[in-house]
């Protein structure tokens, strides 16, 4: 493979079993730094990231979701990104930072999966409260997530890709 970028990207893999460990400071702290750096339309940065970690909390957003189950899959952190619904492709611009979030967990030899759950989770009232609560943005609504920690067993072996995606033209 050309260099470790590339090989980070074509062997980072979805993990949806975690240890009860938390992360380092410093290794969230990148991941964050990763997170803010990824494009964004036009450079507006109509991003904000919601750092959620411990249990009860991780719990509250599922109560305000109304959820029974864990979709984190037992992280001990959950990166939230919302995004300004004011802002240039606000969508894509979030999704790019959760991209490269699970990049750079993967580079530290950390764990993380795309959660898109609480979109569901802070569209509800509740979820709006406990938005308002821990604040973000009035307005600002949430794209997705990276659950993140340390994996509890095996890497996922790579699932095959489709090689008739890419049409080339010349």
């Amino acid at each position: 493979m050309p260099n470790e970028t590339i090989r980070n990207i074509l062997s980072r893999r979805s993990v949806r079993a975690y240890t009860s460990k938390q992360i380092s400071r410093e290794q969230l702290d990148v991941i964050l730094a990763a997170a803010r750096y990824a494009p964004s339309a036009m450079n507006q940065q109509g991003r904000h990231f919601l750092v959620v970690q411990g249990q009860s909390n991780i719990q509250a957003m599922l109560e305000a979701g109304g959820l029974s189950g864990n979709p984190f899959y037992g992280a001990p952190t959950v990166v939230v990104a919302f995004a300004n619904p004011e802002a240039a492709v606000p969508a894509e611009s979030a999704a790019l930072s959760i991209g490269n979030m699970l990049l750079a967990a993967h580079a530290l030899g950390l764990a993380g999966c795309w959660i898109h759950a609480v979109t569901a989770i802070f569209a509800t009232d509740a979820g709006k409260a406990l938005q308002q609560q821990w604040g973000v943005p009035d307005g600002f609504i949430a794209v997705g997530s990276a659950a993140l920690g340390y994996r509890d067993g095996e890497a996922p072996a790579p699932k095959p890709r489709r090689e008739s995606c890419v049409t080339f033209i010349s």
